[in-house]
């Protein structure tokens, strides 16, 4: 039965892409996006608290497309109860880009109990250029899990554009022996890091 209803699935996808048709969409999604378009943040910050946790994730996404306006809906979804809807929320306030969120999400990456949340709100941090929350992602690379442990490393990377010896997957020794050099490397670059990032938001701004 499985079989047969693999290959009937399969014969109405190859119907709708034969005749140029996309597939029939979900009207909620559709809902969700049409809300985007019209740039509608109320209506998408009452889908954060959809039933559906993919709706409340497409939702987040959408909020992550619009103005700083956004900003605070976005924050109160990654407080939410369901880790897909937080590790959206993560990624999304990565690409607003406020760092007024900076602080969350490093709260985030140190206490939040999903790895995928942490993952996500240590990109966040990188993606932002948030150096002055340098010490949640040092705390992060002695993370339980790999993939934190490698999202934070990359995230001081690309906000240092210094690498060291660190690699996520090596034994525990190791590891916080890496850690331990770049905790001790940090206030020497740090001046220097914050002068550039201080002229660079400046350009930005004029």
């Amino acid at each position: 039965m499985i079989a047969i209803a693999a290959l009937l699935l399969a014969g109405v996808v190859w119907t709708f892409a034969r005749r140029g048709d996309s597939l029939p969409r979900d009207p909620r999604a559709a809902r969700i996006e049409q809300y985007r378009r019209e740039g509608n943040i109320s209506a998408l910050s009452g889908e954060l608290d959809n039933a559906d946790v993919e709706m409340a994730r497409r939702a987040v996404q959408a909020l992550g497309h619009l103005a700083k306006d956004a900003v605070k809906h976005v924050e109160r979804a990654l407080r939410d109860r369901r880790p897909r809807v937080r590790e959206a929320a993560a990624a999304e306030l990565g690409r607003l880009g406020d760092l007024n969120s900076a602080p969350l999400l490093a709260e985030t990456v140190r206490n939040d109990k999903s790895a995928n949340v942490r993952a996500s709100a240590a990109s966040a941090l990188g993606r932002m250029y948030a150096h002055e929350q340098m010490e949640a992602l040092l705390d992060a690379m002695g993370d339980s899990n790999t993939t934190v442990r490698r999202r934070a490393y990359a995230a001081y990377y690309r906000i240092t554009g210094v690498g060291r010896d660190f690699r996520a997957d090596d034994p525990l020794p190791k590891r916080r022996r890496a850690v331990q050099k770049l905790r001790k490397f940090w206030p020497t670059i740090k001046p220097y890091i914050i002068r550039y990032y201080q002229r660079k938001r400046k350009n930005r701004n004029l």
